[in-house]
């Protein structure tokens, strides 16, 4: 006897599902069909992990009873992807991907049980603003971004902006998903073996097929078409027209064919890009660029990199992919600091599905750095081996030390300069105020930090740390490891007393050109009082030159 389990998606209803439960109810006559209500409303904070939890605890419930033998768990939307990380709690914690909640340590009774997960319109690498949106969906997800912004800074975090892409639910997912399917395979598990079949609207007006399809993570995934189907309307699948007729016959082929038959029904419905993973390869190296840097010099390193640990008959692949210009201002802003998080998340979900035994290490200059050390603190299943920062914006108080002992990274060098006034005038003074979680890492080093990892202090500014004479050094402590206490030409004992007193007086004189600012526009307003239109203009074009400024700086 069938146990199925439904999951609607954000702002749905359990009485949206009804054609749905038909359906499956057409096929198993004697399913026990349970549809329990999420209650995610529009402004819903629900935690997806704690749900998850109790879904989990729902089928065990239901499972206790001893009337099924057999399960099945269907999603729709981010209901699909609360299905996903059901199963993948209910299979158990493997090491390499550590689990955000306790008790999910072994296996679930049921989850060898588990024939298929049926996934509508799952957003299966989360959401994301792009140019596969119509005009106006594309303004709505704006204004909504800017609303989810806000609210965050509220300490108001909304159930949906956990679903965007990069977010940590959702990688953490996809590593966990990874993690389950090389514990099956190596280990001949019992569990993690479910069919998982992902069901696409022709016309999905809300995800793009990008965000749908997961290639990476979900690369064994059976994916079919549905006909003159969007996002919503999937769910619509009666006998009252012929369109509705076609949604329902690929929902059930998604609910009763076996691999085989839906291996030839995918060839005629979607021809999946094949994931062609390199075991071969040793290492990767991230290589990640800084504010207002295009990131030209990350290709060079990583070619430093590469030949040297060919050198050690190791295969080292190389991530220089560039988040684009990062100006001041963004960098000071955390929904978008936050968002270049999500971006480096998705490209290391990626390349730990490419190569799968490959140990990771990473370079960071400048936001770079922040990245690496907000996703060790976001995303436990996140970890990396050797470690090199220069120019530092990550607050100087960051417990590096406890890092080291849990293992998310193996050891770190942090190279700080003599004259960074970027990260001594911006980042330290709003570790002073406690209003970010920027600081001085670069400027000032880690007072959690053993001292032999970090280099006082590279004669120069921001951008010293990464420049060509230290390649080949940098090169070495990626691939070899060892001692980060290296001898290198152009270091001092001392800080640069100007950008030392700066940075000792940051916040007065950050607040100080606010302030000149702001005078500034008062004194262009009053010189022209005597003509309205004048003013108004004359303000304008001092508000839209300060703006050009600070959004190129």
């Amino acid at each position: 006897m069938y146990l199925v389990i439904v999951l609607h998606g954000y702002y749905g209803k359990v009485s949206n599902q009804q054609s749905l439960k038909n359906r499956v109810q057409s096929q198993y006559g004697d399913a026990k069909i349970v549809i329990p209500d999420l209650k995610l409303g529009l402004f819903s904070k629900a935690d997806p992990n704690q749900l998850s939890k109790e879904i989990i605890q729902l089928i065990d419930e239901h499972w206790a009873t001893h009337l099924f033998d057999k399960l099945i768990i269907i999603g729709h939307s981010c209901g699909g992807l609360l299905a996903r990380k059901v199963y993948v709690y209910a299979c158990g914690e493997n090491s390499e991907a550590p689990f955000e909640l306790k008790g999910f340590e072994n296996p679930k009774p049921w989850a060898k049980h588990v024939e298929r997960l049926v996934l509508l319109a799952g957003m299966n690498r989360g959401w994301s603003i792009n140019r596969h949106l119509s005009l106006k969906l594309a303004i709505g997800y704006e204004i909504g971004m800017m609303i989810i912004s806000l609210l965050a800074f509220l300490n108001y975090k909304l159930f949906i902006a956990k679903f965007i892409k990069g977010a940590p639910f959702i990688t953490q997912l996809r590593i966990q998903w990874l993690a389950m399917m090389d514990e099956r395979n190596i280990l001949k598990k019992e569990v993690g073996n479910a069919i998982v079949i992902q069901l696409l609207g022709t016309i999905d007006d809300l995800v793009s097929p990008d965000d749908n399809l997961d290639l990476v993570t979900g690369s064994n995934f059976y994916y079919l078409e549905v006909p003159m189907s969007g996002h919503m309307d999937v769910l619509q699948m009666s006998d009252a027209s012929e369109k509705e007729n076609n949604r329902g016959k690929v929902f059930t082929q998604a609910l009763t064919f076996d691999e085989n038959e839906l291996k030839k029904l995918q060839v005629n419905s979607y021809e999946q890009e094949r994931l062609i993973q390199r075991k071969e390869v040793t290492d990767v190296v991230f290589v990640i660029h800084g504010i207002r840097d295009a990131g030209f010099w990350t290709k060079k390193i990583a070619r430093r990199v590469q030949g040297l640990g060919n050198s050690r008959n190791r295969v080292f692949q190389t991530e220089t992919s560039s988040y684009g210009y990062f100006p001041m201002l963004s960098f000071l802003l955390y929904p978008k600091r936050r968002e270049k998080v999500q971006w480096l998340m998705d490209q290391y979900t990626e390349n730990r599905a490419l190569y799968p035994n490959a140990e990771f290490s990473f370079v960071g200059h400048s936001n770079g750095t922040y990245l690496l050390a907000r996703a060790l603190e976001d995303y436990p299943a996140c970890r990396f081996k050797n470690v090199v920062f220069a120019g530092s914006v990550v607050r100087s108080s960051y417990d590096w030390n406890t890092m080291i002992v849990r293992k998310r990274i193996n050891s770190i060098v942090n190279l700080v300069a003599s004259a960074d006034w970027v990260v001594a005038i911006f980042p330290k003074a709003l570790q002073t105020l406690r209003l970010q979680d920027l600081g001085s890492g670069g400027h000032d080093g880690f007072s959690l930090l053993n001292s032999d990892a970090q280099l006082r202090y590279l004669k120069g500014s921001h951008s010293v740390g990464i420049k060509e004479e230290l390649w080949d050094t940098i090169a070495g402590f990626i691939v070899d490891g060892g001692s980060p206490t290296l001898q290198i030409g152009d270091q001092v004992t001392k800080q640069n007393l100007l950008i030392k007193t700066l940075g000792v007086l940051s916040p007065l004189f950050l607040s100080a050109i606010i302030c000149a600012l702001i005078y500034l526009g008062y004194l262009i307003w009053g010189h022209f009082a005597f003509n309205k239109v004048l003013q108004l203009i004359a303000i304008s074009l001092y508000v839209f030159s300060v703006w050009k400024i600070i959004t190129k700086l």
